[in-house]
């Protein structure tokens, strides 16, 4: 009998270069990993989160990113 493997929602701190081309494509990639969340303090043009990413959450401070049950694995990818 095969077993299930769960969904780990994923959030991630930090929206700069690593983020942006490692660690968010490799979420992406992975069938066991859900990018759920992004905590970037300061969207601007060029540079959103929100507006790459409109299916996960966005949060402005890691508290609130913490505070959300949902979150199973957090990547800090802030130096």
């Amino acid at each position: 009998m095969a077993s299930q493997v769960k969904i780990q929602n994923v959030g991630v701190i930090g929206y700069g270069m690593s983020a942006i081309v490692f660690h968010i494509p490799l979420i992406q990639t992975t069938p066991s990993f859900r990018l759920a969340a992004i905590v970037q303090r300061t969207p601007v043009p060029g540079n959103s989160a929100p507006d790459d990413h409109p299916d996960a959450k966005h949060y402005t401070s890691t508290s609130t990113l913490f505070a959300d049950p949902t979150i199973d694995v957090v990547v800090v990818t802030t130096p």
